[in-house]
């Protein structure tokens, strides 16, 4: 994918692939990403896989690096089976590629896979919530105390640097003292 893939991932997409993100620090984000290394490993050399980890490496889009990586799965569970294949396969000239084609004998069954993603406003949704959580987190790492409570409604970015603040003061003032500051925990509410 080349060496600064995870960087040029990070600038169109604004996150590294969800299968890298969490693959030192994890048990099961690591078996992911061996899973999905392997992949390559197991497929090298079929025909028309290059072409696959060209396009991850060249289009950083999630969508098309989850239908990329759908087609490698669906690749190596039918090499595993014993099925020779094929990926981007044109099927007579002038005919859109299959994405993968699994032979055996002289039979062949042409696939195309497809990864639905959730629309861009869900998407924006999720990176808040993920992005609030985690600097919530922080406060809660930084000062050694827990905070809980609801946030009813995605915020600005306003009112989540607002938030914040008074997270991180109350947990302040909650660990410097002892107790709960309930002054402080019910502005955060408001």
């Amino acid at each position: 994918m080349g060496a600064d893939w995870l960087e040029r991932y990070w600038d169109v997409s604004g996150h590294v692939p969800y299968e890298v993100n969490l693959g030192s620090a994890h048990v099961s984000a690591l078996g992911n990403l061996l899973d999905f290394a392997l992949r390559f490993a197991v497929l090298d050399g079929v025909c028309g896989v290059g072409k696959i980890q060209r396009e991850m490496r060249k289009d950083m889009r999630d969508d098309r690096r989850r239908h990329c990586a759908l087609q490698l799965e669906v690749g190596a569970l039918a090499a595993r089976k014993g099925y020779a294949l094929a990926f981007e396969d044109c099927f007579q000239p002038g005919a859109p590629p299959s994405d993968v084609v699994l032979r055996i004998g002289r039979q062949a069954l042409r696939v195309e896979t497809f990864s639905i993603m959730p629309d861009k406003r869900s998407q924006e949704t999720d990176r808040f919530w993920q992005r609030i959580s985690l600097r919530i987190k922080r406060i809660e790492w930084q000062h050694d105390t827990p905070i809980a409570g609801t946030i009813s409604e995605q915020l600005d970015d306003e009112e989540s640097a607002e938030l914040l603040r008074l997270l991180d003061k109350a947990a302040e003032q909650a660990v410097s003292t002892n107790e709960a500051n309930l002054e402080a925990y019910s502005a955060c509410i408001l």
